[in-house]
């Protein structure tokens, strides 16, 4: 069996921004359905992307792109990634879109 290692996690949900946001308001039994809908009204692209980025991509890439920053700041990554590439992998999933 081959190791496996998360360095880092990033999530934009309807419970907030970021990993940890989701961590505590999950654990505190918060819900975020309203009317019938879960919006991610905390999210802000630009805080994230530039707007021409943010003007360019769709709401779910939107999200994709900002876990993605916090995944990698949470692992430490800069710049370059520092181990091979051919040996790094990336998983990402969205409930609905995209």
């Amino acid at each position: 069996m081959k190791q496996v290692v998360v360095t880092g996690v990033g999530a934009i949900t309807p419970l907030g921004v970021g990993a940890s946001t989701l961590h505590d308001r999950w654990a505190a039994g918060e819900v975020a359905i309203q009317g019938g809908e879960a919006p991610c009204a905390a999210f802000d692209p630009l805080d994230f992307l530039s707007r021409k980025d943010a003007r360019r991509a769709d709401r779910f890439t939107q999200f994709a792109l900002a876990g993605s920053q916090e995944a990698l700041a949470q692992a430490g990554w800069d710049e370059e990634a520092p181990y091979d590439p051919e040996r790094i992998g990336c998983i990402m999933g969205t409930g609905i879109g995209g």
